[in-house]
């Protein structure tokens, strides 16, 4: 193996440089400079000598291999990852090789974009937003942030939540050594019968949860308008929230689609508000968890096969 090349230090710089230049006892040469401090004759003479020309110790500016890349070239690296910042460190490196002129290896882009601060990260998931819903959630904000809380107590909050009979369909990972896979705490257990997952749909107000429905089907215009019409009044009667109240998923029109009827004034209900649209990351929906994970109602902990047997957990007393 061979020998690490190291720096010379600035203080052994400057005593090379105090020896040589000499004192009243005289000074000393470069060859008893180098057996003193037991140093190469040649690196004693490069210090000497760059003295003689820079009056300085210290590193020149300049030194070592110089950037492929020049200050504009790199703006230009930065630039394609602003405009798309999933491209990889390949495709930028294969970019600049057909718009630079340049061949540079993915190490080299990423050390380009790490100095600029830019760090490479797992995106985050969110639900995706339309610009139309951007701006409706916008004005709806604006329109209602000086409400009082009596207005949000006339507020029925609904949405709909899939929750899995068996264990969970997301990636699973574990802190494990390299032969303890096997072991029974690593392991994410499946099941060949039954298993699978429920749509429920539920509703609740400051004054606690209202009613829970199963979504059998895939959701439409139709089904939703179904359920509205046998819960949406008996939750609003059964939490005390009298004719007037928001039902607070989604702008109405969004769900019922072509269908010009409001599905709440088919139910013959007078409603304040309509609160935003759908996957609003605020929706408050621990009423509603915080009731399926009461002692009276353990839904984790339960192994069904049957949707039937879910129902009958959603109702014990």
């Amino acid at each position: 193996m061979s020998k690490v090349r190291t720096e010379t230090t600035i203080q052994q710089r400057a005593l090379i440089i105090q020896a040589w230049e000499g004192d009243e006892n005289g000074s000393k040469t470069p060859k008893e400079i180098s057996d003193f401090f037991k140093l190469n004759y040649k690196t004693v003479w490069r210090i000497i000598d760059r003295y003689r020309k820079t009056k300085t110790i210290c590193n020149t500016p300049g030194r070592g291999r110089k950037s492929i890349f020049n200050t504009r070239e790199k703006r230009s690296i930065l630039k394609t990852v602003k405009v798309n910042p999933r491209a990889s460190a390949v495709d930028i490196a294969n970019s600049a090789e057909i718009d630079l002129g340049k061949k540079a290896s993915p190490k080299t882009i990423r050390r380009i974009l790490n100095e600029d601060g830019l760090k490479n990260f797992r995106a985050k998931k969110k639900p995706f937003i339309s610009k139309r819903n951007i701006k409706k959630r916008m004005d709806f904000a604006k329109e209602h942030i000086h409400k009082d809380q009596s207005f949000w107590n006339k507020v029925l909050w609904s949405d709909e939540s899939k929750f899995n009979v068996f264990g969970s369909d997301g990636r699973i990972r574990v802190w494990r050594k390299t032969n303890e896979a096997l072991k029974m705490k690593n392991l994410n257990p499946t099941v060949k019968h039954g298993g699978g997952s429920v749509m429920v749909w539920g509703c609740f107000s400051s004054a606690g949860p209202g009613n829970m429905e199963f979504v059998e089907t895939t959701m439409n215009q139709h089904i939703y308008q179904d359920i509205l019409n046998g819960n949406v009044k008996s939750s609003a009667a059964k939490l005390a929230l009298g004719r007037r109240f928001g039902e607070g998923e989604e702008y109405l029109s969004l769900a019922v689609g072509k269908n010009e009827k409001n599905p709440l004034q088919a139910l013959g209900l007078e409603h304040s508000t309509s609160i935003q649209p759908t996957q609003v990351d605020a929706t408050p929906r621990c009423d509603l968890h915080d009731m399926l994970n009461t002692p009276n109602c353990i839904f984790q902990e339960c192994r069904l096969t049957q949707k039937l047997d879910l129902w009958e957990i959603f109702h014990v007393k």
